[in-house]
């Protein structure tokens, strides 16, 4: 991924229409954004998400998450950038990094 273009409005609005496409809950788009883009901390359901955690991610969603807990995966596979998740080591470095925004030149 061009760090360039992902570090981009219209990369952010791009994140937000596959959130919408996929089913995600709408509550659940600003946290998993502001994740990505900026490295913000999520709560207990995400990080399990995207530490690669799935059967705590099951544990922690509420019902509505649970219903669409393949779309997230979805989602990741294709639409998140590699690094943001895959396990706890990733979920602390893309905070640390302070996401994508972490990574502009």
């Amino acid at each position: 991924m061009n760090v360039e273009i992902a570090n981009t409005p219209e990369y952010e609005r791009e994140l937000h229409g596959s959130l919408l496409r996929r089913g995600i809950p709408y509550r659940m788009h600003r946290p998993v954004v502001e994740y990505i883009m900026r490295g913000r901390p999520t709560g207990n359901f995400l990080q399990a998400l995207f530490s690669n955690g799935l059967m705590d991610a099951f544990d922690r969603a509420d019902d509505d998450n649970i219903c669409v807990m393949a779309q997230y995966v979805k989602f990741l596979y294709n639409d998140a950038p590699v690094g943001c998740y895959g396990s706890p080591e990733a979920y602390a470095g893309w905070l640390e990094a302070r996401g994508l925004s972490g990574f502009r030149s």
